[in-house]
């Protein structure tokens, strides 16, 4: 191997202008570079109710109450989180209350359970079995 091979293999591949480095191949999921924008929920429900796909409200994280709702969609085990009210240090300066904030995938029964048990012992009325 020569030089000019050593130097090349240590630099790592090369990219080309047709295909930056950044961008990823089929099949690949997308980084967090990709970011939700201007997505009212009442948008997404209202796409989401035309295909008939139901999204039920559950208890937010104490920590994130009142700033963020939760949402979550049963069947694929998304859960959609909504600013609900703003502040100043928790919410950020680009979203408007209502709009999307994330989508966290894979949400299982158990966490909206556990979510909601949490709920429910904080306001005082806990269930009996």
């Amino acid at each position: 191997m020569s030089a000019g091979q050593a130097g090349a293999v240590a630099a790592g591949p090369q990219t080309t202008a047709a295909r930056p480095a950044t961008r990823p191949s089929r099949g690949v999921a997308p980084t967090m570079d990709h970011r939700i924008e201007d997505l009212p929920l009442t948008k997404l429900r209202r796409l989401l109710e035309r295909r008939a796909v139901p999204l039920l409200e559950i208890p937010e994280i104490p920590g994130n109450a009142p700033y963020y709702r939760t949402f979550w969609q049963p069947a694929s085990q998304v859960a959609v989180s909504v600013v609900g009210t703003y502040g100043e240090y928790s919410t950020p300066d680009t979203l408007r209350v209502g709009d999307v904030h994330a989508l966290h995938a894979r949400m299982t029964v158990d966490e909206v359970e556990r979510r909601r048990s949490v709920s429910e012992r904080q306001a005082g009325s806990v269930r009996t079995p």
